[in-house]
């Protein structure tokens, strides 16, 4: 889940090396304001007190250890996991088991809030939402054969609102029979995928 995190090995190190005690306040900070957008987390001033509270010697070096950990934070709250699943996970990648489990352990203490909070980032407030759904079969009959069916369109109408709307929005969509067996075959995935991660939500 981590081995696509640049320079994971170096920041890994680095990371095994900061003072523990320390580490728990830093990774709590980490989580309760970790985004899917590329938002720094620290200011200009909380990365000096940084520098000094963990003696890191420059900024660059600060810099890549705090966006590792941010990736990997990023990666566990993407993927619902579970924090007892995290511990082994991290340590597999080299992380000290003092600072895995200390790291589970900020996980374990926000999870239900950091998903619910980037649940509502994610299909927040200029989301559109879907308020009616409709359907009807058109058949297009050969003119000179009305028995002989030449074409069978299926159309699905959607009616979507916003909160910029007063009113909702109709969209209309159009199948054949092909297109409509691999649409229908896409959301029974979409519906495993969340039924699949629903089952890995963190436990409270």
């Amino acid at each position: 889940m981590f081995e696509d995190i640049p320079e994971l090995s170096n920041n890994v190190e680095l990371i095994n090396n900061l003072d523990s005690a320390k580490f728990r306040p830093l990774m709590t900070r980490i989580f309760e304001r970790l985004t899917f957008d590329d938002d720094k987390i620290f200011n200009q001033e909380e990365e000096e007190k940084l520098m000094k509270v963990f003696n890191i010697p420059n900024q660059d070096v600060l810099g890549d250890l705090i966006d590792c950990l941010v990736s990997i934070s990023r990666k566990v709250v993407y993927n619902l996991s579970k924090p007892k699943s995290v511990l082994p996970q991290l340590m597999n990648i080299g992380m000290a088991e003092e600072k895995a489990v200390t790291f589970a352990q900020a996980w374990a203490n926000c999870s239900a809030d950091k998903v619910n909070q980037l649940k509502q980032e994610t299909f927040g407030l200029s989301s559109s939402l879907l308020t009616d759904v409709n359907w009807k079969v058109r058949v297009q009959c050969n003119q000179n054969n009305a028995s002989n069916l030449e074409k069978i369109k299926m159309q699905l109408d959607l009616e979507l609102l916003s909160n910029d709307d007063d009113e909702g929005k109709k969209h209309s969509l159009e199948f054949d029979s092909d297109q409509l067996k691999s649409f229908y075959n896409q959301l029974e995935e979409i519906q495993n995928q969340i039924d699949s991660k629903i089952l890995q939500l963190p436990s409270s």
